[in-house]
């Protein structure tokens, strides 16, 4: 087709028409214009309307879209293609089944069941299947208490509480996590994600006789029996976070009424400060010292 169309004037059809050239309708009058144009026209595919014309090449608008198409983009991918292109993003964990029927039985339940055992081996009573499963253990004893140390749950990296109940009915003591649970007391533990945080904390007392140097684990009393000698207290790193977590104190009394003759140290883990100072010194006999923690530092109440 050539580029260039010339417009022919022909002579219409009338009476007082001009005379041209002869159709089959008889003398034809000029053309005004070609698709509204007049003159020398030139076509091209965009003179050619996108509305009245189905057999065009294409439009504008399906150029425009075209052209938003990304390189290398598929057309119908997969579902497995479309899981593992998102889970390669940040910040994003696929919701299994399994997850999903878990969420299933909390939610019917409300709670998980309690597990029982007798004379467990150490740390047998508090594995990580046995934590996943349950919401706490009782344990019985008929000889000394092996110690229990809980380990980390599998399928629950935040916030899980378990319950750690002494149901013997001697004087058998059951350690956990570093705290003597004597018969007829539970404790309870909060997983906050990176560690077991005990929230009731047996008994609540820890005494220190011989000990030169106490690290605190969870206690909200430490009563100083023996100031035969100069004793430091040292409130652990994990503590500070945990008082303020929870919104507990610590208390430390001097018990044998002689800290004016051998004070009582009472210090911090890491840089934390207490009221401002590095350490601070029960001086007083049967002095006591109650403390809160914002999470960074301790204050004396």
């Amino acid at each position: 087709m050539p580029d260039t169309i010339r417009v022919i004037t022909l002579a219409k059809q009338g009476p007082a028409g001009p005379t041209g050239l002869t159709g089959p309708i008889g003398p034809l009058g000029s053309v005004d214009s070609v698709n509204e144009q007049t003159g020398v026209v030139v076509l091209d595919a965009d003179d050619i309307p996108d509305a009245s014309t189905s057999n065009k090449y294409t439009t504008s608008a399906n150029i425009t879209k075209l052209a938003g198409i990304e390189a290398l983009a598929e057309v119908n991918p997969t579902p497995a293609k479309i899981k593992t292109d998102y889970e390669s993003n940040a910040d994003t964990n696929a919701f299994t089944d399994d997850a999903q029927n878990k969420l299933d039985t909390l939610f019917m339940h409300r709670t998980l069941p309690i597990t029982t055992s007798t004379d467990p081996a150490v740390d047998a009573a508090v594995t990580t299947s046995i934590i996943d499963d349950n919401s706490g253990t009782v344990i019985t004893t008929t000889t000394t208490g092996n110690t229990q140390t809980l380990q980390p749950p599998a399928d629950m990296p935040l916030e899980k509480f378990f319950m750690v109940a002494n149901d013997n009915a001697s004087t058998d003591s059951v350690p956990v996590n570093g705290h003597d649970l004597p018969p007829g007391f539970f404790t309870q533990f909060l997983w906050d994600g990176d560690a077991w945080i005990d929230l009731v904390d047996a008994d609540g007392v820890s005494y220190v006789s011989t000990a030169t140097n106490l690290l605190t684990a969870g206690q909200n009393v430490i009563g100083v029996s023996d100031t035969s000698a100069t004793r430091t207290i040292t409130i652990s790193t994990a503590d500070i976070t945990n008082i303020a977590t929870i919104g507990r104190s610590i208390t430390i009394k001097d018990e044998s009424g002689g800290a004016e003759i051998n004070t009582i140290l009472i210090d911090t883990e890491g840089s934390e400060t207490i009221d401002g100072a590095l350490s601070i010194s029960i001086i007083v006999n049967y002095g006591a010292v109650s403390l809160y923690s914002n999470g960074t530092g301790l204050f004396v109440i």
